[in-house]
């Protein structure tokens, strides 16, 4: 088998972008040796207009190319109360319309029965409305239009020639119709202990899900968490502290041993990365806004970060441990982030069947929308396209099935893996590939009064919780307030305990 080759895994986790909106435009639906694509190139997508939007003399918004780095602009909604909205064109009751997500009433915007297949057609009603909320006024077409852009091929070269050269998975889901929080606990544990949203914050600290962490361990398979020294606290840590607590002084470290642990051919079996998603974002998260304020964001430094990734290991030649030949990249998306994609989530395993329903009365029964993945790998033959669904848990059970670990839960043991990306006998030499070039992106900006995003907030008011105080609205006012608090509660959370204090040095 020839999963086997491949001795290490590579895991780089970015944010909140669907299939379509990043690589709906990678091929026409006659993709290159017969295949099979199920992007956007070719089909007539649109959906309808709301109920007093300004038209401008349209009768639908149709897809469209993106012409700027960080569409949409600002953030769609991406909570579970939101995600219903998109994906069955439904408010319910009306009410909810002018609610935020935590003060919605039941059903939710669900209508029951739900139709056996989610039609697919509230992305515009939602970031519609979003838009009102968040600019506090009335959008124009070419405001609210802007959430059924994709990126043309030319305009991602990195993510682009990597799902070319290698294999992209048209039909690969999140496991969450829901945030970021709920489906990075998928990723690493096949469930998220009935949590749906992120908030509440505080809930996240019970989070009590074996992770496959510990399945390795048990195995002796070694893992490690490498993340921006920057961000003063790792997510994964925050997701799943209850589990993660005793390794974080042995098995996390910042991004700057990555790069030598790769060089040096010392990567463990299993790495996973995390961008940048507090200070100079890299994580392509589309930008936040909250009137005048902006948090800013482009794809195009996500793009910076996975050419160097991937570059970095193309270059590896150790002839012991982790090089070019014995190691897998794996690039995908948390969740879609509210980015219209159009087609429907199939239905899901619980991951325990017995389980009563979770957060807000979900039962874990359906996936969330398609995100982008692409596996890169030696062993990978270059216009792969694999149809087969899969979803954020794909991932662990290949590295079940590599080393005959135990399932997590039902939703794993039901999962498809991904070694049908390994599929060429003789491995492609690295001189044989090409190097990845990216865009040149923004400056990094330095301001610090402008406001958290939504996902910053959350990571910092859990932080907070952690420490043993409650979130107060004054400290979150800005990146400004969350650094200073940070500074002085994130150190027991922060890997090797130095980055704390290199941080606070490097901006002095």
């Amino acid at each position: 088998m020839t999963l086997d080759h491949i001795d290490h895994f590579v895991v780089l986790m970015l944010e909140n972008r669907s299939f379509d909106n990043l690589l709906g435009g990678l091929y026409p639906d006659d993709a290159p040796g017969g295949q099979r694509f199920d992007g956007v190139l070719g089909k007539r997508l649109a959906l309808p207009i709301p109920d007093g939007a300004d038209a401008s003399g349209h009768e639908q918004v149709t897809l469209q190319p993106a012409n700027a780095m960080d569409s949409p602009n600002p953030d769609p909604n991406e909570e579970w109360q939101h995600i219903n909205t998109q994906l069955y064109g439904t408010i319910c009751p009306a009410g909810n319309a002018m609610l935020p997500a935590g003060q919605m009433r039941p059903p939710y915007n669900l209508h029951d029965p739900l139709p056996a297949t989610p039609p697919m057609n509230g992305f515009v009603l939602d970031y519609y409305r979003n838009f009102r909320q968040v600019m506090g006024e009335e959008p124009a077409f070419g405001d609210y239009r802007v959430i059924m852009e994709y990126f043309p091929r030319e305009t991602l070269p990195v993510l682009s020639m990597l799902a070319r050269q290698f294999a992209v998975c048209d039909h690969s889901f999140a496991g969450v119709p829901s945030q970021t929080f709920a489906n990075r606990s998928f990723f690493h544990a096949a469930q998220s202990s009935g949590l749906v949203n992120n908030y509440p914050y505080e809930r996240w600290l019970d989070n009590d899900a074996a992770t496959i962490f510990e399945r390795l361990e048990q195995k002796g398979r070694f893992w490690r968490v490498y993340w921006d020294e920057s961000q003063y606290i790792s997510l994964t840590a925050l997701i799943h502290l209850r589990r993660v607590q005793p390794y974080l002084t042995t098995h996390w470290r910042h991004m700057d041993r990555f790069w030598g642990d790769v060089a040096s051919g010392d990567l463990p079996h299993y790495t996973f990365i995390e961008p940048r998603m507090l200070l100079n974002e890299n994580d392509m998260h589309p930008p936040f806004r909250l009137g005048k304020w902006v948090a800013p964001s482009t794809v195009a430094a996500g793009e910076r970060l996975v050419a160097d990734v991937y570059n970095a290991i193309r270059r590896s030649r150790s002839p012991v441990g982790s090089n070019w030949h014995n190691t897998a990249l794996l690039i995908t998306f948390d969740e879609h982030g509210g980015t219209y994609d159009h087609v429907p989530p199939p239905p899901a395993v619980p991951p325990r069947l017995d389980a009563p329903a979770g957060q807000l009365g979900f039962e874990f029964d359906r996936l969330g929308v398609r995100v982008p993945m692409i596996v890169c790998s030696a062993y990978t033959s270059a216009g792969t396209i694999i149809n087969t669904t899969l979803d954020s848990t794909s991932a662990i059970k290949t590295l079940e099935r590599r080393w005959g670990l135990d399932p997590l839960t039902q939703r794993d043991r039901a999962a498809t893996d991904l070694a049908e990306a390994f599929n060429l006998d003789v491995p492609r030499e690295a001189a044989s590939v090409p190097q990845a070039q990216s865009r040149p992106a923004p400056a990094a900006d330095p301001r610090l009064d402008r406001p958290l995003t939504p996902l910053q907030r959350a990571m910092v008011s859990t932080v907070m919780y952690a420490a043993g105080r409650l979130p107060e609205e004054a400290a979150l006012l800005s990146a400004r307030h969350a650094l200073l608090y940070l500074d002085n509660h994130a150190g027991a959370l922060g890997g090797d305990g130095t980055q704390p204090q290199t941080a606070r040095r490097r901006r002095t």
